[in-house]
């Protein structure tokens, strides 16, 4: 296939399979009022019909907005109680079990017990930052749904790749009575300062199918030791009947259809097709969150592994890195070209897609054998060298010929050649039409 071909299957092993995929979903907002039961929770029953339509909370007073805005940041169990207002959970279980489960053609899913409550205000900041759920270990089988209480567009909305590691980020454009579902585990998303005159207001919600769960990774009850996503308690479980009580579990595990010689770490879903690509046949490596504690343990602290540990300062800054070291498409699409190396039973390590694929297609010639075309560099280098990284996707201003007093800096001829080819056009291979990283990268 083409180099293009070869990013998405890296990176996306999942790509156009639904439900790991994006789509809108349509609902009744007659049936599931969530906007007047959300109205309801903030204003009470006298208040909600003084208060203004949600998209515009900014317009209350000054006062009232920092107080609001810090109570609906937060978890909705929490603080304002959203979760144990009657007829939101009604209409919260409802859904799941009416619209959600029959979606995903399941008799049985598993479900964020509480779901998240987002207010974005009109002049806000950005309320997070560029990630993966998996960056915080949540389960690769996890499938997103955000549901929004408003019509949102442009910087008002979430923000999120069709595709993992596609990187064409766009936002979220759907009105009250749709749902996007989405693969947010592997799907970087993130929110930009909201420069429109409208506050976003939103529900979101996390669920895993119950054929999924045998390899999800998430702990059975009574098994949880002192693990974060746990059930009944993170997640909770509904049937064609309604959710099913903890001392129903023992009943409805035995549905669970295990495959034999099966275990949890075996994965059959979407982590498990992207081995099965590779070939891979040695000892899988240690995961992210596996490498972070036994580097934690060996350093002292955070701060420390990730400044002496290439893969830890990978781990810390791979969101902010994947947006800035990208190349351009045939499509015109921005696409990051560094990645981990995708064969697990290999040693960790950095590499360039791009490279990577143009020597697999013959272009031994102009690409040679290196650090970027194995998925080797880093491996050994003393914390995470962001320099070459951006020379070698020809990104520094010097290379771009920029009025330096310094020395200019030679391009990578190798990168542009991969480049070039990929997109079918040679003469991308100058550097001035290579984009630039935004000002210097910053690592945490």
């Amino acid at each position: 296939g083409t180099a293009n071909q070869q990013v998405l299957r890296l990176s996306g092993p999942m790509v156009g399979a639904s439900p790991f995929s994006e789509e809108v979903l349509e609902y009744s907002v007659a049936e599931f009022p969530f906007e007047r039961h959300v109205r309801l929770a903030f204003f009470g029953e006298e208040g909600a019909s003084r208060a203004p339509p949600l998209d515009q909370l900014h317009l209350m007073s000054e006062t009232k907005q920092r107080s609001r805005r810090s109570q609906v940041m937060a978890r909705p169990s929490m603080v304002t109680g959203l979760i144990d207002h009657p007829g939101f959970v009604e209409t919260y279980h409802k859904f799941i079990r009416d619209v959600v489960r029959p979606h995903l053609e399941e008799d049985y899913v598993v479900f964020e017990h509480s779901p998240n409550l987002r207010v974005h205000a009109a002049g806000g900041r950005s309320i997070t930052g560029p990630h993966r759920d998996l960056d915080h270990q949540h389960s690769p089988y996890e499938v997103n749904f955000w549901l929004p209480l408003v019509q949102t567009r442009a910087s008002a909305s979430m923000w999120a790749e069709s595709a993992p590691g596609k990187g064409d980020f766009h936002p979220f454009e759907v009105d009250y009575g749709q749902v996007m579902r989405f693969y947010g585990n592997q799907c970087m998303h993130y929110t930009l300062d909201n420069e429109t005159d409208t506050t976003r207001v939103s529900l979101d919600f996390r669920v895993v199918r119950f054929r999924d769960f045998w390899c999800s990774g998430i702990p059975r009850p009574g098994q949880e030791a002192g693990e974060r996503w746990t059930m009944y308690s993170y997640y909770d479980v509904m049937g064609p009947n309604g959710p099913v009580l903890k001392g129903a579990w023992d009943a409805l595990a035995s549905l669970l259809q295990v495959p034999e010689n099966a275990s949890q770490s075996s994965f059959s879903g979407p982590l498990g097709n992207m081995q099965r690509d590779l070939g891979a046949s040695r000892r899988e490596r240690s995961s992210s969150c596996e490498h972070q504690q036994r580097c934690v343990k060996e350093h002292g602290d955070r701060r420390t592994a990730r400044k002496k540990c290439p893969r830890c300062g990978w781990i810390a800054n791979r969101c902010k890195l994947s947006l800035e070291l990208v190349y351009t498409t045939a499509e015109g699409e921005k696409t990051p070209w560094v990645a981990e190396n995708p064969d697990t039973s290999h040693p960790w390590g950095l590499g360039c897609l791009v490279c990577h694929d143009a020597r697999r297609n013959g272009l031994l010639n102009h690409i040679p054998d290196m650090g970027f075309s194995d998925f080797s560099f880093g491996a050994n280098t003393p914390g995470l060298l962001v320099g070459p990284l951006v020379r070698h996707g020809n990104h520094g201003l010097r290379q771009l010929g920029s009025n330096y007093k310094d020395a200019f800096i030679a391009v990578d001829d190798a990168h542009a050649v991969a480049v070039g080819a990929l997109s079918g056009k040679p003469e991308s291979a100058s550097p001035r039409c290579m984009p630039p990283v935004r000002g210097a990268v910053e690592l945490q």
